[in-house]
């Protein structure tokens, strides 16, 4: 004898005979039909859930992956769906924003590409036996955006030059951020060393001066501050011309008036040249080009003017990429 029922709610049933003319009355023994409102195994296996980031700060539009472990007493968990959940300041609700089967050691990984700073979490929703579980919470930071420029990229020997750039962080200006500028001899790949320091303005500019000795290579850093990673920008190279001189020397002759000197720059003879020949005007300010030489394989350049008493003459050079220009001294008629 059987009879099929539903109970909704937890419920004892039992048979009952009310007996008869022939037999006495009689009921069975009681058997309990429990209903749970969840439909899992009552004591699930516990689970355990790790996460790890590659990088913890990238750079705007740079890629990172987030990786993790479900495990089960120590031992990775295979085939099993994974979530990876995120939230910024902006908005922190956790959103899905991935999925992944574990692999056959329990690892899961995700390629993600951040815009803005964010936490990160994975999280495994269980399954009949599996207990839920979720990670703890990783950060990943974006970098500054930082642009230099150099003005002058070309200077002379005790001239000055501005390395100046904007601080932008995830495509908002950064101001009041402090901003380091570093410096290194060009073609060294020794240590940089602070030249200067300044903070963005409101729209995020920054401008620092500084006076290079040699050819150097400039880059603006914002320092890591509360909220804010460090940021570097490119390189920018400032040139130092070498030093460059000229001496000169007159000597009256039977033809007229000699004027000589020799140019020399970063210490050595400068051959094929060109150098002006310059005389003092009335006024005794004023100087004035008469004519232009070539220096010789020995630096060397003449010049023969007619003999003039009391005329003033000297030599300049004008100067090229490598090297500063230059004046020499004055001879006299």
């Amino acid at each position: 004898m059987s009879l099929e029922v539903t109970p909704t709610v937890t419920t004892r049933y039992r048979w009952s005979y009310a007996g008869a003319a022939d037999s006495r009355p009689s009921r069975s023994g009681t058997a309990r039909v429990v209903i749970v409102t969840d439909q899992h195994h009552g004591h699930r296996i516990p689970t355990s859930l790790s996460i790890r980031a590659l990088h913890r700060v990238v750079d705007p539009g740079g890629a990172d992956l987030v990786r993790g472990r479900l495990r089960s007493h120590g031992i990775g968990l295979r085939g099993r769906v994974v979530d990876l959940v995120t939230r910024t300041t902006a908005d922190p609700t956790w959103q899905v924003i991935g999925q992944d089967l574990t692999d056959q050691v329990g690892a899961v990984q995700f390629p993600i590409t951040p815009t803005t700073p964010a936490a990160y979490r994975l999280v495994f929703e269980g399954t009949a036996i599996l207990h839920p579980s979720h990670s703890g919470v990783v950060r990943i930071g974006i970098r500054p955006t930082v642009t230099a420029t150099a003005a002058p990229e070309v200077v002379n020997p005790g001239e000055t030059t501005t390395v100046s750039g904007v601080a932008t962080l995830s495509g908002q200006p950064l101001s009041g951020a402090a901003v380091d500028l570093v410096a290194r001899p060009a073609g060294h790949a020794g240590p940089r060393q602070v030249v200067g320091t300044a903070t963005t303005a409101a729209d995020g500019s920054v401008a620092i001066t500084d006076t290079p000795h040699a050819s150097t290579v400039y880059r603006l850093v914002v320092r890591h501050a509360t909220g804010v990673p460090r940021g570097a920008s490119p390189a920018v190279r400032v040139k130092v011309r070498a030093p460059s001189s000229l001496s000169i020397r007159g000597r009256h002759t039977g033809a007229g008036f000699v004027v000589s000197g020799v140019l020399r720059g970063d210490r050595h003879p400068v051959k094929h040249a060109l150098v002006d020949l310059e005389t003092l005007a009335q006024d005794g300010v004023t100087w004035t080009v008469v004519t232009t030489g070539v220096t010789n394989s020995r630096g060397k350049v003449v010049f023969l003017e007619p003999s003039s008493e009391g005329a003033s003459y000297r030599l300049s050079y004008a100067g090229n990429t490598q090297l500063a220009p230059c004046t020499s001294g004055t001879v006299v008629s």
